[in-house]
């Protein structure tokens, strides 16, 4: 149900949230079909899972490859030896 405002109802507004949520492929893409930031979308699912809803578990990271640790490890090593030599 709609308000007489345009605003969704709290009620209404839960059901679109875990429609978006069990749609989606992401966090991110929950988000902003949402209009929120990630760490809303986030709070507000935990918040959910606590209450008795089963959401489904997302992919952290999704697309994102994780870091060279030891790429960036070498570089700060690099930058700090040419530092030293100014």
């Amino acid at each position: 149900m709609v308000k007489s405002d345009g605003k969704m109802t709290r009620m209404e507004e839960a059901i679109t949230f875990v429609k978006t949520w069990q749609s989606s492929d992401s966090v991110d893409e929950v988000a902003k079909k949402m209009g929120i930031n990630k760490r809303a979308a986030h709070s507000r699912a935990n918040h959910y899972r606590r209450n008795g809803v089963k959401l489904k578990n997302m992919p952290r990271n999704r697309g994102q490859k994780s870091f060279d640790w030891k790429r960036l490890a070498k570089i700060a090593e690099e930058e700090r030896e040419l530092e030293n030599d100014r």
